[in-house]
């Protein structure tokens, strides 16, 4: 509790425009009802990111259920809002191949597209030729891409991994022949 204290005393003493919480459903409970007090008491905005489908702490979902925040769902990107991306962060014309496998594989998530993006300029799979962002190597995903969808799925249980992993190979599947 008096470290939350000393916490709120800090941060009401630098006075930001906006606290910014990154990955709020991974805030212990003190720590959510410390953001939910800034924002009730304190009259501080707060921008907090929830990803989708985790448990989220009852003061964070108090922020937007009791109307003390806005929420906004963010939907994944269409197929031309990621080219559009694509092209946009390499400031230039873009190979169909690989805006065709950038969509295969992150499939409208922007967290995805930035690891495989930024991953395929650092080791030169995808280079500048000819005025041309062109595929020139194998495009894997990098470490911090499967870091990430690694810890996405621990928990998950192994008949339930199977099913997934049977998904990744063979997809799509009839629902029926999965089960």
């Amino acid at each position: 509790a008096a470290s939350l204290a000393r916490a709120r005393e800090a941060i009401l003493a630098r006075a930001p425009a906006v606290v910014a919480i990154d990955d709020a459903h991974a805030l212990d409970e003190a720590s959510a009802a410390l953001a939910y007090q800034l924002v009730t008491q304190d009259g501080m905005r707060v921008l907090a990111t929830v990803r989708r489908g985790e448990d989220v702490p009852d003061a964070i979902v108090g922020l937007w259920k009791d109307g003390h925040c806005e929420r906004l769902d963010i939907e994944p990107l269409t197929r031309d809002a990621l080219d559009r991306l694509v092209v946009e962060t390499l400031g230039g014309p873009v190979d169909g191949q690989f805006l065709h496998l950038m969509w295969t594989r992150a499939l409208g998530n922007a967290l995805f597209a930035r690891e495989l993006l930024a991953a395929a300029v650092e080791n030169g799979a995808l280079a500048q030729r000819s005025d041309m962002w062109t595929l020139t190597a194998p495009f894997t995903a990098p470490p911090r891409l499967r870091e990430l969808i690694a810890g996405r799925l621990r928990g998950v249980r192994p008949r339930d991994r199977t099913a997934l992993d049977l998904l990744a190979v063979a997809e799509p599947l009839p629902f029926g022949l999965l089960l």
